[in-house]
Parts: structure tokens; sequence; C-alpha cells
């Protein structure tokens, strides 16, 4: 189990959301690297609204959290073999 407070990011040009970017890019190659014989969990605050659906205002859309980079990370996350747990049982929501 992964319980993770990841990286804020602090503002788009900060040496800090360039670190974040970095950070998730270790996380994934640590994640698909693993044993996929041993269940995984990842769980966490993720500083990353996925996508629309997480966000109360779209206007946030390309702000800190919400940019096409930092859902690309998540992206990255699924496609190494995982799954987003509330996604899969509310689709819409």
């Amino acid at each position: 189990v992964y319980g993770l407070y990841c990286p804020n990011g602090t503002a788009l040009d900060s040496d800090r959301f360039t670190h974040k970017l970095a950070w998730f890019d270790r996380l994934t190659a640590e994640l698909t690297a693993r044993d996929r014989d041993v269940p995984h969990v990842v769980c966490g605050d993720f500083n990353i609204a996925p996508d629309d659906r997480d966000v109360y205002d779209v206007s946030l859309t390309g702000s800190l959290h919400c940019t096409e980079i930092e859902r690309s990370k998540v992206a990255a996350l699924l496609a190494a073999g995982f799954q987003d747990c509330y996604r899969k049982h509310h689709a819409q929501g």
C-alpha cells in the first residue's frame, strides 16, 4: 500500500512544479517495475484533479492541479495497470 501526499507544485512557473512532475515520473517508474503478482494500492492526496469533473469550477482548467501535463501524470499511473476506484464505481461523478 502506497499512502501518498504528493508534491503540491506551488505555482506553474516554480521549481516546485518541476519537482512535482519529476516526482510523478519516479513514482510511475517504481510502480511500473513492481511485481505484478503482488496486489498494490496507491492512495492519498495526489494534488491533481484528473479531469474537469473533479473541480468545482471548470474555469480552473489549466491552473495548478488542473493542467494537461499534471493530468497526464495520473493517466500514466493508470496506464501502469492501476484503476481509479472512485471512477470504477461512479463513472459519471
